[in-house]
């Protein structure tokens, strides 16, 4: 899965190790100890979960949804991953499709 690829590289640039995509013997141990960090993340759970979850509270410090922080790779944590890479490249987060201000007269001049 391509986005989980991303994902791992991500977290492994983010730790300070080297980006190959591949949770192995020096990304694991960076994992374990940030991962012991984090109350939300059970210390039990597999190293692929603990990524995951990672890069989660990071989406959430960070301001972005990524859902419940549980480790697991849905389209709530995608979305989540895909905004804060966007808002760690450009300094923002894009902009909304619907311009709030102005919903409100949108659906008042609809039927």
């Amino acid at each position: 899965m391509k986005e989980l690829k991303d994902l791992i590289r991500y977290a492994q640039r983010v730790l300070g190790t080297k980006a190959d995509g591949i949770i192995g013997r020096k990304t694991a141990p960076l994992v374990n100890r940030a991962a012991a960090k984090v109350a939300a993340i059970g210390q039990n759970w597999p190293i692929q979960r603990k990524l995951i979850a990672l890069v989660q509270v990071r989406a959430m410090l960070s301001g972005i949804d990524p859902g419940k922080i549980d480790g697991y790779l849905g389209p709530q944590t995608l979305y989540a991953f895909e905004l804060l890479e966007t808002l760690e490249k450009t300094g923002s987060l894009p902009a909304t499709w619907r311009d709030e201000d102005n919903a409100h007269q949108t659906d008042q001049s609809v039927g």
